[in-house]
């Protein structure tokens, strides 16, 4: 089941994007479910906000515009993936903080095949978190979550300690192993990168990073975690990092 949050205080161009996109899932026989809101504040009081594969917001709405919504919903639900869809196209850059997947323009004559790329897009995304999911028997319990919610695993003698976010708060989880191992498993995704002997983070939650090497990694509770990269890892990070920053 393929998930989509519709959110324009426009009824009307509301029932176009839900037009094209039910069309376009269905032509492709992708099972869906599409539901509309007219304001931001409608949809991040929903209880199952962290259920939407994707959420186009509108930039202009009374109460919440579409940039503090996302910012709420990046809270509830980091593994959305976010569209824009407004008229301001000159506020594409600032839209682009909330890891937004694409800035739709209302009135270009190409709209209907970018909100058909934007969903493509997303269901590529799903896709590639359905792949992620592990299932690891920890010594506290057995833990199912996506690769994408590791904060950052560091060694600890001959454990590993999974700092893992967890309904939108961090847990750390223990388990015997090596981080090597841990780092074979996880290289394909990209996102991980060893920023000093014993501590392998995910670059998805980096805040800020400096020339001094202190890297601030902000979780889904904002709270945040200050490292320092190590002189001999730099080049590497760095190399990770601006590859993780272009893909």
């Amino acid at each position: 089941m393929f998930t989509i949050a519709l959110c324009d205080d426009n009824q009307s161009f509301l029932d176009q994007e839900y037009s094209i996109a039910s069309d376009y899932l269905s032509s492709i026989n992708i099972e869906h479910k599409i539901v509309t809101f007219k304001s931001g504040l409608d949809l991040i009081q929903v209880n199952n906000i962290d259920s939407y594969d994707l959420i186009l917001l509108d930039y202009e709405m009374e109460g919440l515009n579409g940039f503090e919504t996302a910012k709420i919903i990046k809270i509830k639900n980091n593994n959305a993936c976010i569209a824009f869809v407004t008229v301001f196209f000159e506020l594409a850059r600032e839209g682009y903080k909330f890891d937004a997947i694409r800035y739709l323009v209302k009135q270009e004559a190409s709209f209907n095949n970018e909100l058909i790329d934007c969903i493509n897009k997303a269901i590529q995304i799903k896709a590639i978190h359905e792949r992620n999911i592990r299932t690891i028997e920890f010594i506290e319990e057995t833990v199912t979550f996506d690769t994408d919610n590791i904060y950052y695993v560091q060694a600890d003698k001959h454990y590993l300690k999974f700092y893992i976010i967890i309904n939108n708060s961090v847990k750390c989880y223990k388990k015997r192993d090596k981080l090597s191992n841990i780092v074979k498993e996880l290289e394909q995704t990209k996102s991980f990168a060893i920023i000093r002997t014993g501590l392998l983070i995910n670059m998805r939650y980096i805040q800020s990073f400096d020339k001094n090497g202190v890297i601030r990694l902000v979780a889904n509770d904002n709270k945040s975690n200050i490292f320092m990269l190590s002189d001999s890892n730099r080049e590497r990070f760095i190399t990770s990092y601006m590859q993780y920053l272009g893909r």
